[in-house]
């Protein structure tokens, strides 16, 4: 299964939300393919600071990140979008995504914030995708 992390710049929620993940679907033994995209995203930015030190204290690495824009073959190529918020789902929408291949996980922009507004942010991502890996657990087991 593809899927891919959307927010607007990639270098918060997006690069942190598809790392926690991809550290889940291992300890889930999920079979994913996990890319991150930004809808303004300027190319080759990396993470920010405060993200990559929310998620180093949880073990995950963000520090080679770099931001990407959301591309066409993106849009082909994913099973799943998870987007972080509903302008990004009506923007996927408008490009003829299906509705139900987009999840809103409705994650405030922490940008800008201290690094306790990226632990909360970090904290929230990391709750909302571990119920989506049992659910997708569920679904390749059941």
């Amino acid at each position: 299964m593809n899927l891919i992390f959307i927010c607007t710049g990639n270098t918060c929620r997006s690069p942190m939300a598809a790392a926690i993940f991809q550290k889940l679907a291992a300890e889930h033994g999920l079979p994913v393919n996990i890319r991150s995209a930004g809808m303004a995203a300027v190319e080759g930015e990396p993470a920010s600071p405060n993200a990559v030190q929310a998620c180093r204290e949880i073990g995950i690495d963000l520090s080679e990140h770099r931001s990407r824009q959301l591309r066409r073959d993106d849009l082909s190529w994913a099973d799943l979008f998870l987007v972080m918020s509903p302008s990004h789902a009506a923007v996927l929408t408008q490009a003829g995504i299906p509705t139900e291949k987009i999840r809103i996980l409705d994650m405030p922009d922490p940008y800008g914030g201290s690094l306790e507004v990226y632990r909360a942010c970090r904290d929230a991502l990391t709750s909302c995708l571990e119920r989506l890996a049992g659910e997708l657990s569920e679904a390749d087991h059941g």
